[in-house]
């Protein structure tokens, strides 16, 4: 009864998250959280497939082998996709279900063959190939469907390492964006989903060595199970808790962005060079302390110059060597930093406030970042000098 309780764990917590997020669709639609309750529900199909291998409920095992091939090669796409929802457009997100191709073939070619096995050959092939792992030294179709599992295993482990990579470079290529277009980046960063991407990195190592050493080698005893189903059950919560508190996508991004379009530029902008544009950037963020606006937008800036805020982003990136949301900030703190020299008894909630912070933690980390040290510590040097 333990084993069966500890084997379903991670399929209960996926069942969980895939019917709150389905839920809360009937409040307010997320394209994200959709492919999330996808991956939750792939996810509770994968474990369902567990639980009738560790449990040897024989019978089930061909409906579930096939299950298990699908959600097994589906996992780390869907979770791909999801990273994809979160930080680019439709188009994109519609062309990475491709990556599903693999699994439907897949699990279908696992399906058909054990609809054309005998009773007999389907024990032997349980018990055989994925009891004991033993798939060679066979003919007929157990020879093809122990040759599929073994490539289902390769297709596995390449798409683990395949798909760590390609999310790190999606969420790193996604923060240079919301840098370029907002100043105040707080809430809007995937840096918790980057934290995640690291216990993922863990997980994947983890699902690659799992994939390898084989299921039936955790079929042994109660607690070799219970180390794996306790990890991927908690992975799996954190996630889901990520994708319901992140609220801000690149959804939200470009429904901003397509209410503030970029401003027509005339003829006499189209040659204008990075250099002379950097220098009007300067001049008026300077003259009118725009950095001063806790929600300053690069299209705000570009409304001011009328130009186009591409080429502001341009001339910021290309002439002064930093990304829109650090050139902002770094201009609130060299306020904050002469506001402390001048008045070194102003509160530093108020110093926050008056130099464009939305927030101190937000004001903490990027005066840190510039000035190497906390206001508290500035503020102490510049009392002893």
């Amino acid at each position: 009864m333990g084993q069966l309780l500890l084997s379903s764990l991670p399929m209960f917590v996926s069942g969980f998250w895939a019917l709150l997020l389905l839920c809360c669709q009937l409040e307010k639609y997320s394209r994200t959280r959709i492919v999330l309750a996808m991956f939750m529900i792939n996810t509770a199909l994968l474990y369902y497939a567990h639980c009738v291998f560790f449990n040897e409920f024989y019978s089930m095992i061909p409906a579930s082998d096939t299950i298990y091939t699908f959600a097994t090669l589906a996992t780390y796409p869907m979770l791909y996709i999801f990273l994809v929802s979160m930080t680019s457009n439709a188009s994109q997100v519609k062309k990475a279900w491709i990556l599903l191709l693999p699994a439907f073939i897949l699990s279908v070619t696992v399906g058909v063959l054990y609809s054309m096995m005998s009773e007999q050959e389907t024990k032997e092939f349980v018990k055989q190939c994925l009891y004991d792992e033993q798939f060679f030294g066979h003919t007929g179709i157990y020879h093809h469907m122990a040759i599929t599992h073994l490539v289902i295993k390769i297709v596995f482990a390449i798409t683990v390492i395949s798909v760590l990579v390609a999310g790190m470079n999606k969420l790193v290529k996604y923060e240079h964006q919301i840098k370029s277009v907002y100043s105040n980046v707080e809430g809007k960063t995937l840096i918790s989903f980057k934290i995640f991407l690291y216990l993922f990195c863990f997980s994947s190592m983890a699902s690659f060595i799992f994939n390898i050493v084989g299921r039936y080698n955790f079929d042994t005893t109660f607690w070799v199970l219970t180390l794996p189903s306790i990890v991927f059950s908690i992975l799996i919560f954190i996630l889901g808790l990520l994708g319901l508190r992140q609220s801000f996508t690149y959804e939200s991004m470009d429904a901003e962005l397509q209410e503030t379009p970029p401003q027509p530029v005339g003829a006499e902008n189209d040659n204008l060079h990075s250099e002379m544009l950097a220098q009007r950037i300067e001049s008026v963020i300077e003259e009118k302390q725009l950095f001063r606006l806790p929600n300053l937008k690069v299209s705000d800036l570009a409304a001011q110059l009328c130009t186009n805020r591409l080429y502001i982003s341009q001339a910021i990136n290309s002439v002064m060597h930093i990304s829109f949301s650090d050139y902002i900030n770094k201009k609130r703190i060299e306020h904050a930093a002469k506001l402390i020299s001048e008045n070194p008894n102003m509160p530093i909630a108020d110093v926050a406030y008056e130099s464009g912070f939305a927030s101190q933690n937000s004001f903490y980390r990027n005066f840190k970042n510039f000035k190497g040290c906390s206001p508290k510590v500035y503020m102490r040097l510049g009392r002893k000098a």
